[in-house]
């Protein structure tokens, strides 16, 4: 087998007509979803039924399971309610991240509120730059979640994920988004998709994005939610702390996560004019 090939390269060409490299969707599959989709102000918007169908195909789900984690946080305010058919409304990348954090942080669709809602508002703990990326990129700073989307410094992780689609489905031509990466594989072809990766940890109620060479963690962490309270909301905010990681505390280590290609495939559902949540 030959030597993997290790070179720095520039990720300029990372998008290519409108569809990112190994997104896990052909074109003439994204024209097909396209065209049940629904325009607004000139611009094509993915409904509900057609970010199930992509969402599906990201995470290797039926259509059928995806859509009942959908309805499940639709029932709890937590997605894009309206109409149907030709009246439907937009979905919104806050819609996808939600799913996918819920998808990700239960196998069964009967939590999906509960795990979008406890999970999604985990806060962030820390940052730091991974160590391949320090000597590479000495403006690496400027690639930080705080410069790239304006979060706040305890911002949620529903946020940060909803960023992150947002970034790739409207990320051509963006400047921010060239960086220079080491890439290569197994078989000596350049890899030029940027480093992404999303995992949750339910059991210690914690998770971690991996994104332009920088690692964030995010977690139930009592001061985070306390800090700036007094009195009687202090005491409700600890509660509420102690509370939630309670419920998903287990000696068994849950863990899962998904990678670019996943982030991808999912953000073709705003590429052509999605709007924020």
């Amino acid at each position: 087998m030959p030597e993997p090939v290790f070179r720095e390269t520039d990720v300029a060409s990372f998008f290519q007509n409108g569809v990112p490299k190994g997104c896990g969707l052909a074109k003439s599959s994204l024209m097909s979803i396209h065209r049940n989709s629904i325009q607004i102000e000139g611009h094509i918007v993915a409904t509900s039924g057609v970010l199930t169908r992509i969402i599906a195909e990201a995470v290797g789900r039926p259509e059928d399971s995806v859509g009942v984690y959908i309805r499940k946080l639709r029932e709890a305010g937590l997605f894009t309610t309206g109409a149907r058919g030709v009246n439907a409304p937009a979905t919104t990348p806050l819609d996808a991240a939600r799913t996918l954090i819920a998808i990700l942080g239960s196998e069964q669709s009967t939590r999906a509120a509960e795990i979008a809602q406890d999970f999604g508002r985990l806060k962030l703990s820390h940052s730091r730059i991974q160590s391949d990326f320090s000597d590479l990129e000495p403006n690496i700073d400027r690639y930080h979640f705080n410069e790239l989307f304006g979060l706040e410094d305890r911002h949620d992780l529903e946020k940060a994920v909803a960023s992150i689609v947002q970034a790739f489905a409207s990320g051509d031509g963006d400047p921010q988004f060239r960086q220079t990466i080491i890439v290569g594989n197994e078989f000596g072809a350049l890899d030029l998709r940027p480093k992404v990766r999303i995992s949750l940890h339910r059991s210690i109620c914690k998770a971690e994005i991996t994104a332009w060479g920088h690692i964030y963690t995010y977690s139930l962490r009592a001061e985070a939610y306390v800090s700036t309270l007094k009195g009687k909301d202090k005491r409700i905010a600890a509660r509420e702390y102690m509370e939630t990681r309670a419920k998903y505390a287990s000696p068994i280590q849950i863990n899962a996560e998904v990678g670019v290609d996943v982030v991808a495939t999912i953000s073709s559902a705003f590429r052509d004019g999605g709007r924020n949540g």
